[in-house]
């Protein structure tokens, strides 16, 4: 897809979070988010992005202490997914 100017065309903004934005992961059909406000959040990208209700498909706010920093879907299971954060914590999902 050309842009004109070369520029890369946006696809879609989503207002995920209340504070910064540390971290945002592919993986197959979901897209994950952590951030600042101790927030690790999940969405189904099968509904398109074109799609202006892009619905969470997962939030677990306050699991953590502090803000989620690093996210790292699993190699070896397609479902479970470790989030870090700066309460020096890691933890695993279920997704």
């Amino acid at each position: 897809m050309d842009a004109p100017g070369g520029a890369v065309p946006l696809l879609t903004i989503e207002e995920a979070h209340e504070l910064e934005v540390w971290m945002v992961v592919f993986d197959r059909d979901l897209l994950f988010s952590g951030a600042d406000d101790c927030t690790f959040k999940g969405w189904d990208l099968r509904q398109g992005c074109d799609d202006p209700a892009l619905d969470v498909r997962f939030s677990n706010r306050k699991a953590h202490g502090a803000g989620v920093c690093c996210i790292a879907p699993s190699p070896m299971s397609e479902y479970v997914v470790a989030t870090g954060s700066y309460d020096g914590f890691v933890r695993l999902w279920d997704t």
